[in-house]
């Protein structure tokens, strides 16, 4: 495990990227940064029968940009809830790992988030690591530029390069129809190969290092 503190953003079901992060251990979430645009802070990525499909936690209207990331607040009128929820009926209802994990997860999409984006996160993240066994992670007190390196490890992080990350290929959903899809929202594993296979899959993870089959 590493012995040095890692500080990472919270996402939104993150990916497979994030949470062999997160299996490293001495992780902090950072509770005090600035909300980025065009991140996964709000969104994530899963598999369908037509491919990709971006899900997008909707904001209120106004300036997020460089606001501070717990005043970032959702906006429950747009309904977003039954629409996630549905698509992850759709994606993975026919997953073999779908009727185990679907009941943990299906009172985060029936009910309003709580208005605030960190808040709603940070309960999807700790449900997602309840069913994969992650270890638990800190929290930063105090706001801090980012160093050089995390600078650069947020980068790869980005969604733009999200599929930079290099992963052994599992059977998805969809594998009679569709190529393999890298690095899709961690729920992708855990409905298709369920939390034991999923978790030892993330642990021979390292970042940017090819999985071994």
């Amino acid at each position: 495990m590493s012995e040095t503190i890692q500080r990472l953003p919270l996402f939104y079901l993150p990916n497979a990227q994030y949470f062999s992060l997160l299996l490293m251990g001495n992780v902090e979430i950072d509770q005090c940064e600035h909300y980025q645009k065009r991140s996964f802070r709000n969104r994530c990525h899963i598999a369908t029968s037509h491919g990709e499909l971006l899900l997008l936690v909707p904001l209120l209207k106004g300036k997020h940009e460089q606001q501070p990331i717990k005043e970032v607040r959702i906006d429950d009128s747009q309904r977003w809830q039954t629409q996630h929820w549905r698509s992850l009926q759709i994606a993975y209802g026919s997953a073999p790992f779908w009727e185990h994990y679907a009941d943990a997860l299906r009172p985060l999409y029936e009910k309003a988030s709580g208005a605030f984006l960190f808040d709603y996160a940070e309960r999807v993240l700790q449900t997602l690591m309840r069913l994969l066994q992650v270890p638990a992670y800190g929290y930063n007190s105090h706001f801090a530029p980012y160093t050089e390196a995390e600078k650069e490890l947020y980068r790869r992080l980005e969604p733009r390069h999200r599929a930079d990350f290099a992963a052994a290929s599992y059977t998805q959903t969809f594998a009679d129809r569709l190529p393999f899809l890298p690095n899709l929202s961690v729920v992708d594993l855990l409905f298709c190969l369920g939390a034991a296979s999923a978790r030892s899959y993330l642990l021979r993870c390292a970042d940017g290092n090819k999985v071994q089959p």
